[in-house]
């Protein structure tokens, strides 16, 4: 990368980009953009835990 110390820009949106930790690191950081990277919450472990548990709405 060219960008050291300036702003870093997503090469897709163009948006900018932050350091963030890598998953599985050991403190490491990478540049991310939340824009195009961003962690989904409705496929993380736990959302598709609650939808695949047998807890269900009571019916009246």
């Amino acid at each position: 990368m060219t960008e050291t110390r300036e702003q870093m820009h997503c090469p897709k949106c163009g948006k900018p980009m932050v350091l963030a930790l890598v998953p599985g690191g050991k403190g490491e950081r990478a540049p991310r953009c939340f824009n195009c990277d961003g962690p989904d919450p409705l496929k993380s472990d736990e959302a598709e835990g609650w939808v695949k548990s047998p807890l269900r709405p009571p019916t009246e």
